[in-house]
């Protein structure tokens, strides 16, 4: 169970990583955090509630030097979808039973040989 601590600086985290999906640096969160929280910011205690957001799933590890992390994607469909909308796919290719094979092509008849000049003869 997390302390009351931990909850407020997995907040603070969460309140910096942007919501739209877009990753952050470690290095720009810990300094927005560390100016939020002010002289009692601890880096350990920074760093354990980041590894603990990405653990559990609602933070997500990016690329960069000093790593990066970014919000999860949402497991609740869009709330437009998510209001009983009648939202149904159709295929646009009709169903491989329909479709006819493709019928074989008839042999070309081979091509004559072409002439070629002796080497002699091209010299």
């Amino acid at each position: 169970m997390p302390k009351p601590d931990d909850d407020a600086l997995r907040s603070a985290i969460l309140s910096f990583v942007p919501a739209d999906g877009k990753a952050i640096g470690n290095g720009a969160l810990s300094k927005a955090v560390a100016a939020q929280a002010g002289a009692g910011f601890e880096p350990t205690a920074f760093e354990a509630a980041r590894v603990a957001l990405v653990a559990d799933g609602t933070l997500i590890k990016g690329a960069g030097r000093g790593g990066s992390v970014r919000r999860a994607a949402s497991s609740t469909p869009p709330r437009d979808l998510a209001d009983g909308d009648d939202f149904e796919l159709r295929p646009s290719i009709p169903p491989a039973a329909s479709v006819k094979a493709p019928t074989p092509r008839a042999k070309a008849a081979p091509l004559p040989p072409r002439h070629r000049p002796s080497p002699a003869a091209r010299r």
